[in-house]
């Protein structure tokens, strides 16, 4: 009867998938499903892991995995009907089965039958129980199941189960003289499986027990050609004896054959073959108590992988562990090295089971002939002992596969660089860099105490340089080791040129750039270009969206997931905007920027093109008004046209521009670099004119300035007068905050240019921008001021109409006339009511507040500084703010709340420190004197405004110099200063 005929419930795994409830078939359609079936049919009664199960579908997972698999269980309990089959547990899904329902229990059980029956010396019964074995096969395990892991790590698995059972079965035809009955079938197994030597024998054996010895040797001359051919060796001892033995007319033919998957292999010889741990192995402590709980503790009995970037120590941790763990593995601690095992790193997998079961104690004459017969035969070796497996640096389960055991009593510890995540019920400890203190000990433990006690900071330079890797530490002290003479301090100092560091970290046998080389030579050729293009970033995180801009793919999440499993990124902390942000180790990213300057510059050329599309799309809706105000507008028509890419992928829409630019800031600033290096200055003046007033906002001007120089220069270089001229007029906002002689000169500079170019919009920003900073000098331009109001009459700008009114304001507070001032910012906040700009009103509404102290009105004042503050609660602009706390200061100390005044103004001297406003910090530096003077703190002012004095001379604020001055004067008084 076929299995499964006429019973209620039954399962089957030794062929296609079956199954049958009720009697009646059940089929599942889906591949997928089957493989979720088959995978809890395996471990039945077992709860298995989503993760396996996943790992069982899909060699690369899609980010929906877990919910596809959700999917296929509930279709799954669909076709089962009312059966309950499949139960959730906590810790994933377990398939019901009861006893004999199941056609690899009834197997596994009818083996363990016929075991008994062998050491009870009953041939007979053993045979039975075989053939009933046997008989409970439809055709190969997992037959329809399309899951590689299942194949590679189960199908095999049950397939050398049932060729051992098969191989004594016919070794027990032969013991019962069933010679005529097997030879057909022998026949049929030696023309399927020509290398195993074992079938071919006992077809020798069966031939000759039927009386047909000349049969007997022309099949010794069949197997001997077919060896010689396939693998150019001689057939093992067993068959050339056996062929002696038939042309005597003396072969033992009761005696069973050796089993041909499993050979007789000798005595097992039980060695440590461990490495020794380096002796500046440092830190680790808690990765090494994690990995030996779980291999002493055998959970799962899975393998445990170590894996993270080269260099970073798994060979040395899995020694250590594999140390610890000895005591309980007594039947050897083996130790393969994988990548290593030639000098091209291609492996060898035959080869290494030759020397593993050589090792082991078989003899060379028992040795099988392939890879496939000596897995079986080191799997044999290996079942029911207590081993430790040590895999060093696997490149792919493909390489594990043929070492692993077939039973749980022994642990297998493999280190990789990848994550090796669809390897079957594997476990994975990715490893982190060292820290700096354990690095610096590293370097201690192999340089002396003396020489890092010597130069302490250096070897903190060193190990910081090193960025925990360490591998790179250990390169660095044995130069220091074999050269005395050179100084930690002369070492940091090369270390610090990024160009060479690589160079630098590499000694005679060891180098960084080497691992970094193997690592990225195993990437598929795209993965190699993604890596190679992630060079053309800045040091740092970044977005799947950036790097898909710049690689030429709409989603590039394969990619990403690729050089997260290489260990070539890791994924890092969400961005301020919600967005999954990814960095590589420090070094990695220095060998993608050697690999992304020596490529093909056209291709660097296109993929930048492709980013600069994308930020210029993403940056494009700033191009609001509210960043309009001092900057002149970014009107594209003006730059001529850009010569971005037309292939470039669509930019992600950003809730929050503000908070984009400011966490892209380093993208930003760096693209554009490139972008005038490569000869696109018109694409990186569009992107700065969009992206810097948000940028400037918080601070950072020293890289703004280098920006907008690089921009300037590439523009003069190629006589591009229009954008060397508007970068001009940018470089100038800048020096407001730290030279206004410098930005006084500049604008008036600009303001020649522009009316020469015959550009008015930008003369009026250039005439309004000059009468500010000449009134922040104690100035009183109303000319240019009133020039500017003139030219924005005409151009239909509100935003220019704000500043030029707001200047022609500023000029007239600072020329002493602070009734005319403020009409004049009252119209100029008119003008910004029909913005949508709330930094603008906010501005205007802080000189507006400072005017109307300056009249007396403190109400007034009081409800300018309100709004504003509201206002700037709004935006991220802590330049603002520290200017709205600055008039908050002062309307404390004219209302007589002197201790908030003070307080006030050094919130906002914080913020302007954090901004890098030198002028902004000097001038409210003022408030804090004038606070400090009236809270009776006159000492502590005067040393205050001592120091801002010269620092405002230096900037060119002649006007806060004066104030400084008469501040000075009330400190000595121990007066009250004047509100205004």
């Amino acid at each position: 009867m076929a299995y499964g005929d006429g019973d209620s419930r039954s399962f089957g795994l030794l062929g296609a998938l079956e199954i049958r409830l009720d009697g009646r078939p059940v089929t599942i359609a889906a591949g997928k499903a089957r493989a979720v079936v088959a995978a809890l049919l395996l471990h039945a009664n077992q709860p298995v892991s989503l993760e396996t199960l996943v790992d069982c579908i899909w060699e690369e997972p899609p980010r929906s995995a877990r919910t596809v698999l959700h999917s296929l269980v509930l279709r799954l309990r669909r076709a089962f009907g009312e059966h309950d089959v499949i139960r959730t547990q906590e810790s994933g899904y377990v398939i019901q089965v009861e006893p004999g329902e199941l056609d690899l229990d009834r197997f596994q059980a009818l083996l363990a039958d016929a075991e008994q029956a062998r050491k009870d010396e009953q041939p007979a019964a053993e045979h039975t129980h075989l053939s009933a074995a046997l008989g409970l096969w439809r055709g190969p395990a997992l037959a329809d199941i399309p899951s590689e892991s299942l194949r590679i790590g189960e199908a095999e698995r049950l397939q050398e189960l049932k060729f051992a059972a098969l191989s004594r079965r016919i070794d027990l035809d032969l013991m019962l003289g069933r010679y005529s009955e097997i030879v057909g079938e022998l026949r049929r197994l030696t023309r399927a499986h020509p290398l195993r030597e074992g079938l071919w024998a006992q077809l020798m054996r069966a031939l000759y027990g039927s009386g047909r010895q000349a049969d007997a040797l022309a099949v010794y001359q069949d197997v001997r050609q077919e060896l010689t051919t396939e693998l150019g060796i001689e057939p093992g001892s067993e068959l050339q004896e056996l062929h002696q033995a038939i042309l005597a007319g003396t072969p033992d033919l009761t005696s069973p054959a050796s089993e041909p998957s499993i050979p007789q292999l000798g005595s097992w010889h039980g060695l440590c073959q461990l490495p020794q741990v380096p002796g500046d192995f440092t830190g680790r402590a808690h990765d090494h108590d994690r990995l030996v709980e779980r291999l002493s503790t055998h959970q799962d009995g899975g393998p445990v992988v170590i894996w993270g970037p080269p260099g970073i120590g798994k060979t040395a941790l899995a020694g250590r562990v594999a140390h610890s763990l000895r005591p309980l593995y007594p039947d050897g601690q083996w130790y393969i090295e994988l990548q290593a095992s030639s000098p091209t790193g291609a492996v060898d997998p035959a080869g290494l089971l030759g020397d593993l079961l050589m090792a082991s104690g078989v003899p060379t004459g028992a040795m099988p002939g392939n890879l496939q017969t000596r897995a079986s035969a080191w799997r044999a070796r290996l079942a029911d002992k207590r081993v430790l497996l040590v895999l060093d640096d696997a490149s792919g389960i493909e390489q594990i596969t043929p070492f692993l055991p077939g039973t749980e009593s022994c642990a297998v510890l493999i280190t990789s660089r990848s994550a090796l995540s669809a390897l079957p019920g594997s476990h994975h400890h990715r490893l982190e860099q060292l820290d700096a203190a354990e690095s610096v000990d590293m370097l201690r433990l192999i340089i002396g105490d003396h020489r890092v006690s010597a130069e302490p900071q250096a070897a903190q330079r060193i190990a910081e340089l090193c960025a925990g890797l360490p591998m790179a530490v250990r390169i660095l002290g044995a130069r220091l080791t074999t050269q005395p003479a050179l100084g930690l301090a002369v070492l940091a100092d090369r270390l610090d040129d990024e160009r060479h560091r690589l160079d630098e970290l590499s000694s005679a046998d060891l180098t960084v750039r080497t691992g970094l080389e193997l690592s990225y030579e195993n990437l598929d050729e795209e993965t190699r270009r993604a890596f190679l293009h992630m060079g053309m970033l800045p040091a740092g995180d970044f977005t799947s969206w950036t790097l898909a801009a710049l690689v030429d793919r709409a989603d590039c999440q394969v990619l990403i997931e690729r050089l997260t499993a290489a260990g070539l990124i890791d994924p890092a902390t969400t961005g301020a905007t919600g967005e999954p942000r990814y960095r590589p180790h420090d070094l990695i990213a220095l060998y993608a920027r050697e690999l992304a300057e020596v490529a093909d510059p056209r291709l660097h050329r296109e993929a930048l093109g492709r980013l600069l599309e994308t930020l210029i799309a993403i940056a494009r809706p700033m191009d609001l008004e509210a960043a309009q105000f001092l900057e002149i507008p970014p009107v594209e028509e003006s730059l001529g046209t850009l010569t971005l890419a037309s292939n470039a992928p669509a930019a992600p829409a950003m809730a929050d521009l503000g908070t984009w630019v400011h966490t892209e800031r380093r993208l930003l600033l760096a693209t554009i670099d490139q972008a005038c290096r490569l000869g696109d200055h018109r694409a990186a003046a569009l992107l700065a004119s969009l992206t810097f007033p948000a940028l400037a906002a918080v601070g950072g001007f020293t890289h703004l300035r280098h920006a907008l120089t690089t921009i300037h220069d590439a523009a003069l270089k190629e006589g591009d007068e229009p954008v060397a001229w508007r970068v001009e007029y940018g470089r100038a906002v800048l020096a407001l905050t730290n030279d206004l002689n410098e930005a006084t000169a500049a604008f008036a500079r600009c303001t020649g240019a522009f009316e020469q170019l015959n550009q008015p919009v930008e003369l009026a920003y250039s005439l309004a921008s000059l009468a500010f900073a000449r009134s922040l000098q104690g100035v009183f331009d109303e000319e240019s001021a009133e020039r500017a109001v003139r030219i924005a009459q005409t151009t239909d700008r509100p935003a220019l109409m704000a500043l030029a009114s707001r200047s022609h304001a500023d000029a007239l507070s600072a020329g002493g006339q602070p009734e005319r001032a403020r009409l004049c910012y009252e119209d100029a906040l008119r003008h910004a009511s029909e913005l949508n700009a709330p930094e603008v009103e906010n501005d205007i509404l802080m000189r507006y507040g400072r005017c109307l102290l300056a009249i007396g009105d403190l109400e007034g004042a009081t409800k300018a500084c309100d709004k504003a503050t509201t206002l700037i609660g709004r935006q991220r602009n802590d330049n603002n703010f520290a200017w709205c706390l600055s008039l908050r200061s002062q309307i404390h100390l004219c209302s007589g709340v002197y201790q908030e005044a003070a307080r006030t103004a050094e919130a906002a001297c914080t913020l302007m420190d954090l901004t890098g406003d030198i002028r902004g910090r000097a001038t409210v530096s003022l408030d804090l004197g004038a606070a400090q003077i009236a809270a009776g703190r006159s000492a502590e002012a005067a040393k205050v405004l001592e120091m801002a004095v010269p620092i405002l001379g230096n900037v060119g604020a002649y006007h806060a110099v004066a104030r400084a001055e008469r501040l000075l004067e009330d400190a000595g008084r121990q007066c009250t200063p004047r509100c205004a």
